[in-house]
């Protein structure tokens, strides 16, 4: 029989969920789905340097759908941390908490 894998995470894996919940980076009665596969949800996913111009808000969308998302995707996280893009999006949230 064979047996599907899982993800779990680590100590600093929970401690940056805990950080991005407690920050209220993840924002509540959204429709991050729908979001995710629009044109800017598409955009900051797929286009590198998108996430390094992306505003507050869209940071807030992009980090609630990778979160919501592994709910239902185990290990969408883990992609997201692999791919890059959580390190571009906190380059990003600190360059804007930098400039006010």
């Amino acid at each position: 029989m064979e047996s599907l894998g899982w993800f779990e995470f680590g100590p600093v894996g929970e401690a940056w969920r805990d950080a991005v919940t407690a920050g209220r980076w993840v924002v509540p009665g959204f429709d991050w789905r729908s979001w995710l596969n629009g044109p800017d949800g598409r955009s900051l996913r797929e286009e590198p340097n998108a996430v390094a111009h992306a505003t507050h808000e869209q940071l807030e969308r992009l980090l609630t759908s990778i979160v919501r998302s592994d709910r239902f995707l185990e290990g969408s996280i883990e992609g997201a941390f692999r791919s890059g893009l959580l390190a571009r999006i906190s380059r990003r949230a600190e360059a804007l908490l930098a400039a006010g």
